[in-house]
């Protein structure tokens, strides 16, 4: 293991959850934004610490026509709900977990204007900005300090720790989370780390997410 990597991950890890304690103390809107953008921040200059940049963690033009990407995220998409539909929606029913807490979006419902704010909102701070933090920045870190033969290990770790960002939602919210930290993280080793598809599935996801929390179809 390498140590100078192992505290690369650390610091980020350590930025996003301190980011995240102090939004949330402080009540302030979006927490879970200003969370991955501190550990966006960390992980920039501890990359550029090793001499890297954000083209070494995915941010980088693809070699397969956009029409190739685009189904490539659509395909993760229908693989992310085939897992959650396999293996959540079971487990929640057998475990007796409560349906995922949305409280927090209720608000949004019926109002256009919240609406969009929320979309750009998941576009930029989710989509991009998870996927480059989790799947870009962690992903890297944690396979330089185990090594690739070790890349399911990582992408276990990092699901882990984008399951547990996402505790406001509840236990099912948990484990919707951690599905998606492991399709998306198993896609960027399967790639060659190219962060485009994953960031346009995530991108539907949400989209589709929000638009069913905004017409009421969700409790």
């Amino acid at each position: 293991m390498k140590t100078t990597a192992t505290v690369d991950a650390l610091l980020m890890i350590i930025a996003l959850g301190a980011a995240l304690w102090i939004a949330n103390a402080a009540a302030l809107p979006g927490a879970g934004t200003w969370a991955v953008a501190a550990g966006i921040a960390v992980g920039a200059w501890r990359l550029r610490r090793a001499g890297l940049g954000f083209a070494d963690v995915g941010l980088r033009g693809s070699p397969a026509p956009a029409w190739r990407t685009a189904l490539g995220a659509l395909g993760l998409v229908a693989i992310v709900m085939l897992a959650v539909g396999l293996l959540v929606t079971p487990l929640g029913h057998a475990l007796g977990w409560p349906a995922q807490d949305l409280s927090r979006f209720a608000w949004m419902r019926g109002d256009p204007a919240a609406f969009a704010a929320y979309l750009l909102l998941g576009w930029v701070g989710a989509a991009c900005g998870e996927e480059l933090l989790f799947r870009g920045m962690l992903m890297n870190r944690l396979v330089a300090a185990f090594g690739v033969a070790r890349g399911p290990l990582v992408v276990v770790l990092q699901a882990a720790l984008f399951g547990a960002g996402h505790a406001y939602l509840g236990l099912r919210g948990v484990a919707t989370a951690t599905v998606v930290g492991l399709v998306l993280g198993t896609a960027w080793l399967r790639n060659g780390g190219r962060l485009a598809p994953l960031v346009l599935g995530h991108a539907v996801i949400d989209t589709i997410s929000l638009t069913a929390i905004y017409a009421g179809a969700v409790p």
